[in-house]
C-alpha cells in the first residue's frame, strides 16, 4: 500500500517546473468503473484513494466513480486541472466504450486529447489503464498452471479507440502463474514481487512492459520498471503503472 499511496502523493502534489514552487493540485477526481474494468481493481483504487484522501485531511475532495465517459467528457468541459484514473481490467472492453462516447459527442481522439491538455487535467493508469493510454497496444500472456494463453493486439480491433497519450504501442510479453509463495497468499491471474525501494510487495498482473519509455521513473521493482510519469515538464503528470493496488 504504500507505494501505491506514494505514487498517489507524487500525482497530486506534483511540481510544474524544477524552479517552480507550484504544486498540481486535482480540482476534482474521477475514476473509471464502467465495463472493461476489473470489480476487484476498481474497488481497491476507490478505497486507496479515499484512504490518501483522509490520511492527508481530505475527506471531502470529490472523488467519483463514473461508468459513462461522456458524462467525463461533460465533466472535462466544465472543470479544470482534475485527475483521471483508470484501473486495470481489459483495455479492449474500456476503448470500446471509450470510443461509443466519442461518437455520442461527436469529438475524435484528438479532441478529447486537445480538451484534456488545455483543460490541465491528469492521468494515471494501471495495468489495462497504462495500455490505454497508448495509440496502440499488444500482449501475450501465458499461464505456466493453467496452460493456457492469452493475446491481444489493438490493431485487430476496428472498436478499439485510447487516450492515445502516448504515440506508440505498449506491449507485454509474460510468463506468469496465479499465487504466491513469498506472501502465502493466492491471487487469480497474478504474482508479487518485492519492490526494493519502498520495501513493499507489489501485485502485477500482465501490465505493460514500461522499460522502454522515456520519461521519471517513480516506481522501480526488482523486475521492471513499475510506475513512470510520461507528461513534458511543466505539465500535469501523466503516470502509468503496471502495478495494482
Amino acid at each position: 500500500m504504500k507505494s501505491i499511496l506514494l505514487v498517489f502523493s507524487l500525482l497530486i502534489n506534483f511540481k510544474l517546473t524544477a524552479s517552480s514552487k507550484k504544486t498540481y493540485s486535482a480540482n476534482i477526481i474521477r475514476i473509471y468503473v464502467g465495463e472493461g474494468t476489473s470489480p476487484v481493481c476498481r474497488a481497491a483504487w476507490i478505497k486507496r484513494v479515499k484512504s490518501y484522501l483522509i490520511l492527508n485531511g481530505e475527506p471531502q475532495s470529490p472523488a467519483l466513480g463514473f461508468s459513462n465517459f461522456s458524462e467525463l467528457i461533460g465533466t472535462i468541459k466544465k472543470i479544470p486541472k482534475g485527475f483521471l484514473l483508470i484501473p486495470g481490467g481489459k483495455a479492449l472492453g474500456i476503448g470500446i466504450e471509450f470510443q461509443k462516447a466519442l461518437k455520442q459527442n461527436g469529438i475524435t481522439q484528438e479532441d478529447f486529447n486537445h480538451l484534456f491538455h488545455k483543460q490541465e487535467w491528469s492521468y494515471l493508469g494501471s495495468c489495462a489503464g497504462a495500455y490505454f493510454a497508448a495509440k496502440s497496444a499488444s500482449a501475450r500472456l501465458y499461464h505456466t498452471d493453467e496452460d493456457t494463453e492469452i493475446n491481444f493486439d489493438s490493431k485487430n480491433h476496428p472498436n478499439y479507440s485510447s487516450l492515445s497519450f502516448i504515440k506508440g504501442n505498449l506491449h507485454s510479453h509474460s510468463t506468469y502463474q496465479t499465487g504466491s509463495k513469498s506472501l502465502n497468499h493466492s491471487w487469480s491471474g497474478g504474482r508479487a514481487f518485492y519492490v526494493d525501494d519502498y520495501k513493499t510487495y507489489s501485485m502485477w498482473i500482465g501490465g505493460p512492459e514500461l522499460n522502454s519509455l522515456k520519461g521519471k521513473i517513480l516506481l522501480q521493482g526488482n523486475e521492471q520498471t513499475l510506475a513512470i510519469n510520461i507528461a513534458k515538464e511543466g505539465s500535469p503528470p501523466l503516470i502509468l503503472m503496471t502495478v495494482h493496488p
